[in-house]
């Protein structure tokens, strides 16, 4: 990644402001657009991951349907754009930690709770799916909360991109290997059952802490095991709490290996989640 800082400006447009993040992919910076006068995020992507003309044509298209996406839960993605060494990604700028942090800072969330926070995302990919688009990276870390504690949805699309391809698990491993359903990991097209395994993944570290199989995480593990129950994953890490009977069998069938076991979209969850309090 070239070096990049304070002040610096990109295309005659963006002056950086400051780093917000950074992974596998790349850097988010907070810039001014000098064109607009307005704050946005930029995605700085890794060099090495947009050096192949095919898939800076694959990102160009997954930016092109997400920018179509219009939802109070996902943030709105503007443009692609090139300079000289850099390919980068503009975006709506959100203020506030992701939901990972949310969950290292708070511990243990209640059923309520976790149902009030994560249903907005439910619906957003609910919304996504019925445009034809799969997020294929829903984990904690892509999800922002505003500072009115709104759930948002970010690189929407943008991660799959990177999973294509004989080195999927070569560039995700140290990130989003956890999240990967078996489909994915076999290199099955996307499917929104992807997401809805993915997003078992999230309630299940959201209630425990940490994803299934943590720390042993292997691409064979994910295949071949089937991971203990929230119930009994909390029991052993010594976590006073306990779910109720009908989410641990939603998060259950949610990661099932097969597609067809799982919920059939984000409306039957929603559902699901519905019944759990009626």
């Amino acid at each position: 990644m070239p070096h990049l800082e304070k002040d610096q400006i990109l295309l005659s447009r963006f002056s950086l402001i400051e780093m917000i993040g950074e992974g596998g992919m790349g850097q988010v910076w907070l810039v001014e657009d000098l064109e607009l006068e307005i704050q946005i995020a930029i995605k700085i992507l890794n060099p090495q991951l947009t050096s192949d003309p095919n898939r800076i044509d694959l990102l160009k298209n997954e930016c092109r349907n997400t920018r179509l996406l219009v939802h109070p839960n996902i943030v709105r993605v503007f443009d692609f754009h090139r300079s000289d060494a850099l390919a980068f990604i503009s975006m709506e700028y959100i203020n506030g930690r992701d939901l990972r942090f949310h969950r290292s800072e708070f511990g243990p969330i209640s059923t309520v709770n976790m149902i009030e926070l994560i249903r907005p995302v439910i619906n957003a990919l609910g919304y996504a799916h019925e445009q034809g688009l799969v997020h294929r990276d829903v984990k904690a870390g892509n999800i922002l909360l505003d500072a009115q504690k709104t759930p948002r949805l970010t690189v929407f699309g943008i991660a799959g991109v990177f999973k294509s391809g004989h080195h999927a698990l070569e560039i995700t491993s140290g990130g989003s290997l956890f999240c990967m359903s078996p489909q994915q990991l076999k290199g099955r097209p996307p499917h929104p059952s992807d997401d809805i395994y993915a997003l078992g993944i999230l309630l299940y570290e959201l209630f425990t802490g940490y994803p299934p199989f943590y720390p042993d995480i292997t691409r064979e593990i994910i295949l071949r095991e089937t991971p203990a129950p929230v119930n009994q994953r909390l029991k052993q890490l010594a976590i006073d709490t306990h779910i109720p009977d009908p989410m641990e069998d939603l998060i259950a069938s949610m990661l099932s290996k097969t597609p067809a076991d799982r919920p059939v979209s984000m409306e039957a969850i929603e559902n699901r989640f519905d019944r759990m309090f009626s």
